[in-house]
């Protein structure tokens, strides 16, 4: 059995100020937290994740760029928000500095509240284990258009979290995401959901189909990519 005792799931972002938890588990497995896991699995030394193009560019010197605007690499950059990239890059021991349009600011929201694990299909037993071993988690969906909307591509992945986790605790609480979350994961392929968001559907016509399947690898890098410091604007992550 875990330490686990409440679990919910914040639908955006914004729901963060209203959720009091221990541990943040936050998604956005179309592409930013996939990417991480990669990067980081790959033997990156750090990723930092910051708020904006611009500012990626002023923590530029001895780093490797990666990130995206409108799904696209940014000018200049080294790397795309792109898992199939960062699978193929050269960046052992590197940092890399990354700036999306919704995981980053995901992950900048949830900085600095209790410990924070970039989670994804790519590494969902390693970071559910992790998970826990606190008594109150929550699971943090990204969104898009900077976490203003919802995605069900998170919410699906956050599904096959809280399956999960609620599987292998005891005397469990369920806030309302999660247990919406849960009957989600009962009744529906999570997988196939992730396919059919409007999301994928955008980034399979911009040519990146590939970067999708790549997404859906669950397990396929064991790595708990977690918050180790943070400041005004940023935060690294390390293993």
């Amino acid at each position: 059995m875990t330490a686990l005792r409440h679990l919910d799931v914040a639908l955006l972002p914004v729901e963060l100020s209203e959720v009091d938890a221990e541990c943040y588990l936050v998604i956005d497995v179309l592409r930013a937290t996939t990417t991480i896991a990669v990067l980081l699995a790959r033997g990156a030394a750090e990723v930092r994740v910051v708020s904006s193009i611009p500012e990626a560019r002023a923590f530029a010197e001895g780093a490797v760029l990666a990130g995206e605007e409108r799904g696209f690499r940014p000018q200049g950059f080294d790397l795309g928000n792109s898992p199939t990239e960062a699978a193929a890059a050269a960046i052992e021991g590197k940092r890399v500095v990354m700036a999306t349009t919704n995981g980053t600011h995901a992950l900048l929201a949830a900085a600095g509240r209790g410990t924070v694990i970039a989670a994804s299909l790519v590494n969902l037993s390693a970071a559910a284990a992790a998970a826990a071993a606190y008594r109150r988690v929550a699971i943090v969906c990204a969104g898009t258009h900077r976490g203003s909307r919802f995605a069900v591509e998170d919410f699906a992945t956050a599904a096959l979290y809280v399956a999960r986790l609620a599987g292998e605790a005891s005397h469990l609480e369920l806030g309302d995401g999660a247990l919406l979350a849960a009957q989600l994961a009962r009744a529906a392929d999570a997988p196939a959901m992730v396919r059919s968001a409007a999301h994928a559907r955008y980034l399979a016509a911009a040519g990146f189909g590939p970067d999708i399947e790549y997404a859906l690898r669950i397990d396929s890098w064991p790595v708990v990519p977690h918050v180790a410091a943070s400041g005004a604007g940023w935060a690294a992550l390390r293993l």
